[in-house]
C-alpha cells in the first residue's frame, strides 16, 4: 500500500544513522495525494517492529507534526457523499473510475464501507496525541463542482478534514480563502514552532 510506503520513508531516514536525523523533529507534508499521506503516517500510530529483520522496519515511524496542502479530505470515498454534500451518483460521474484505480478495488466496492475504506480513512485512527495538523488551501469555492480536479482539490475538503482532527481532540489549524482557524501565523511559522525555532 502506497501509504505504508510513505511511513517507511520515515523510517529509512531515522534507520540511516549517518545522516544525524533520528533525533531531529519530523514533519510530513504534502499536497493532493501527498496530503493523504502525510496525514496518514501522522495519525495512524506507531508502526516500528521491534525485532523484525529488515532494520528499517525496526526504526520509529511517528512524527512531530502534518501538512496537508490543497488535498482531499479523506480516501474513503464512502464519507464523500456526507462529507462534501454531493450526492454519490454525481460524484461517481465527475470521479469516473479514479476512486477504484487509488483503492485497487472495483468501482461498486469504493462507494461502500469495508476493511479498506477503514484503512485509508484519518478519521479512523485520529486521536488527541496525534501531531498538530496544519491544513491549507487557496483554490476558490467553486459555487458548483465542474470536474474532477475542483471536486478532489475544494476547499470543503480541508475543512471537513480540519472537523474531524476537532472532534478527536487534535491540535488543528485550517486556512482556507473563506476561514482562518487555530493557532495563529503562516505555516512557516507553524514548521518554525515544530522544528524548536525561537
Amino acid at each position: 500500500m502506497i501509504l505504508r510506503d510513505c511511513a517507511r520513508s520515515v523510517q529509512y531516514l531515522r534507520h540511516r544513522d549517518d545522516l544525524g536525523l533520528a533525533a531531529l523533529p519530523t514533519v510530513t507534508m504534502g499536497s493532493s495525494a501527498g496530503g493523504d499521506c502525510a496525514v496518514w503516517v501522522g495519525v495512524v500510530g506507531e508502526l516500528a517492529q521491534p525485532g523484525h529483520a529488515d532494520p528499517v522496519l525496526r526504526a520509529s515511524s511517528r512524527v512531530q507534526g502534518m501538512v496537508h496542502s490543497t488535498s482531499q479530505a479523506t480516501l474513503d470515498f464512502s464519507r464523500w457523499e456526507a462529507l462534501l454534500g454531493i450526492p454519490q451518483p454525481e460524484l461517481s460521474a465527475l470521479l469516473g473510475e479514479l476512486p477504484a484505480g487509488l483503492s485497487q478495488q472495483t468501482e461498486a466496492a469504493t462507494w461502500a464501507p469495508g476493511p479498506l475504506n477503514t484503512v485509508v480513512d484519518a478519521a479512523t485512527w485520529w486521536g488527541p496525541d496525534d501531531p498538530p495538523l496544519w491544513t491549507e488551501t487557496d483554490q476558490p469555492y467553486p459555487e458548483t463542482v465542474t470536474d474532477s480536479s475542483t471536486l478532489l482539490h475544494t476547499p470543503v475538503g480541508q475543512e471537513a478534514l480540519y472537523a474531524d482532527c476537532v472532534a478527536a481532540g487534535g491540535d488543528c489549524s485550517l486556512r482556507t480563502p473563506r476561514r482562518s482557524e487555530g493557532r495563529t501565523g503562516s505555516l512557516s511559522g507553524f514548521l518554525l514552532g515544530l522544528l524548536g525555532a525561537p
